[in-house]
């Protein structure tokens, strides 16, 4: 059997990497002779951290294989446009410099150059149109992206889909007006402790991490994406003193996204140089260390999705920090997985205060964690139904 697995693997960034592992590990579970590819928008080579080799997108459509299935994995992808998408996977500050300016006189131009650079073939970078692919179903599994357009052209294109799945509410309500099979379930990556335990992660953590971490009697992550680490700076810094003079836990600095429009590394590198109290921040990390560094915290504060996923999946208290991020919120709303959904940077000390002290807050992650594992293994039981169905 032939699989095409599709996504944003191609960029330094937790989630996007994280998504396909987990992905292949639930269909070897059930699948056998199962053979993998791996598409991105352009061909890179993300193993270093974790991830796969990709081939550019565009050779799906001009492959001479034919594929039981192509597997849009998972993400953000419904509202993804090329110039975001091309951005992202670019390193020079010039260069992205020069397509935001550009982009703020004719975003239509640029979103063509951003395609035409991508070698895109439909209309949106991840919306596939099943007629120009040679493949018997096609998958969008745990999806998000509730800006998705609503042109005739897309309803279409979104009705040929074999099966989608989307991970929230508000995407959910507005891709059921589209799609009438339309399924809500969590995020995969939720499974993320059914397959990736302390012994896998031991045997691929590096022992100065391991000790490191060890030598700290307890702590919370700190995660933060530039853009809004920027507005929230002098406050994040407040609060991360605050929290260790007052209650003696240090911050674990922990990068999610290095890729541009995340860039977390930038500020959190210029919190650690101004952070009086004891932190630790973590550099060059792969998936496996980021996934350890949130599994021994006690809570996860951050911008990241897929950190505060991981911390449900590890049954770890989180918190989104500001209520800027609107996946993130519309996720946690939709699965009710915390007590405290935010804080406001300004009472990060007060709400992790609250937050570890709340009797109830194992409790509920725990129990949200089960309930998301199951409806995960019913997506997947769906799946494998889709992908081994004959073709009428």
């Amino acid at each position: 059997m032939k699989i095409a697995l599709v996504g944003a693997f191609d960029r330094n960034n937790y989630g996007d990497i994280l998504m396909p592992i987990i992905l292949e590990m639930r269909l070897n579970q059930v699948l056998n002779d199962i053979s993998f590819e791996y598409f991105g928008l352009m061909e890179r080579d993300m193993t270093a951290i974790g991830g796969c080799k990709t081939v550019a997108l565009s050779k799906l459509y001009s492959s001479c294989e034919k594929y039981d299935c192509v597997i849009v994995v998972g993400g953000e992808v419904l509202a993804s446009r090329y110039t975001n998408m091309y951005l992202n996977l670019m390193n020079n500050g010039l260069v992205i410099t020069y397509y935001k300016i550009l982009r703020k006189l004719s975003p239509t131009l640029v979103e063509r150059i951003c395609k035409r650079k991508l070698n895109g073939q439909d209309r949106y970078p991840w919306i596939i149109d099943k007629a120009k692919i040679n493949c018997d179903k096609l998958i969008y599994n745990s999806v998000g992206g509730k800006d998705i357009d609503l042109s005739e052209e897309i309803k279409c294109l979104v009705n040929k889909f074999d099966y989608v799945s989307v991970r929230d509410k508000e995407t959910y309500n507005v891709l059921k007006n589209i799609n009438n099979d339309v399924q809500l379930y969590p995020d995969s990556v939720i499974s993320l402790s059914k397959f990736i335990n302390d012994e896998f992660l031991n045997d691929r953590v590096a022992d100065n991490l391991k000790k490191k971490l060890g030598e700290l009697d307890k702590y919370f992550v700190i995660q933060v994406k530039k853009k809004i680490g920027d507005k929230i700076y002098n406050e994040l810094l407040e609060q991360i003193e605050y929290i260790y003079n007052n209650y003696n836990i240090p911050c674990v600095l922990l990068p999610i996204g290095y890729a541009q429009g995340h860039e977390d590394h930038i500020i959190l590198r210029k919190l650690k140089k101004h952070l009086k109290s004891k932190a630790i921040l973590i550099e060059n990390n792969t998936v496996y260390d980021t996934a350890y560094v949130i599994k021994n915290s006690v809570c996860y504060v951050g911008t990241s999705l897929h950190g505060a996923i991981t911390a449900i999946s590890y049954n770890v208290p989180h918190i989104a920090l500001t209520n800027q991020i609107p996946k993130l919120l519309d996720f946690l709303q939709t699965w009710d997985t915390t007590p405290i959904i935010y804080t406001l940077p300004s009472e990060l000390g007060k709400n992790l205060e609250k937050l570890l002290h709340n009797e109830t807050v194992y409790e509920k992650v725990k129990m949200a964690r089960d309930r998301l594992l199951q409806k995960s293994d019913e997506n997947f039981e769906k799946i494998y139904e889709v992908i081994v169905m004959k073709n009428e």
